[in-house]
């Protein structure tokens, strides 16, 4: 598996379309790199009558290290 790099203004343009589509957006957040996963107002780009469903991401950490981290997930979920 590779990192996909896009330019933010093309990001924008792709996930702003689905405003005009019926759909489920579902977000994987990495639970170590929170703010890294979760992109600036995403509520704004996919509308906000849209369903967003949450979805903590790290199969590779033991839940302990998870669980002393859910402070700051919080926080930066409370962001968007």
């Amino acid at each position: 598996m590779s990192d996909i790099w896009v330019f933010v203004c093309v990001f924008r343009n792709i996930v702003s379309q689905i405003q005009e589509k019926q759909a489920l957006c579902v977000l994987v957040v990495d639970m170590l790199d929170p703010d890294s996963s979760i992109f600036p107002d995403l509520l704004k780009l996919i509308g906000k009558r849209r369903p967003l469903y949450i979805v903590g991401n790290k199969v590779c950490v033991p839940w302990q290290l998870i669980i002393s981290q859910v402070s700051a997930i919080t926080l930066v979920l409370q962001k968007v």
